[in-house]
């Protein structure tokens, strides 16, 4: 499960991308499933690998693996920019 931005996204707080509002949950359930919470900076982009790994694929940024913290990233849009 995994939880989408703020609703709210008209361009009033003045910055080009409000990155705090774009802090949100995700929640991986299954069976070998180690609970944690983890803190790193990703996007919904890592998603996708992290749960292939969890079947025994392996491709991009999988969050089940160490990330040095320069290899962290994520992606945003917020009206029309878009932060990296």
């Amino acid at each position: 499960m995994i939880a989408d931005h703020d609703h709210d996204n008209s361009p009033k707080t003045g910055a080009l991308v409000p990155v705090d509002r774009f802090h949100i949950p995700a929640l991986i359930l299954g069976k070998g499933i180690t609970a944690r919470q983890d803190q790193r900076l990703v996007s919904n982009i890592d998603m996708p690998p992290t749960l292939l790994s969890l079947i025994g694929a392996k491709l991009g940024h999988d969050m089940t693996k160490t990330l040095l913290p320069n290899q962290e990233r994520a992606l945003m849009q917020f009206d029309r920019n878009f932060g990296y």
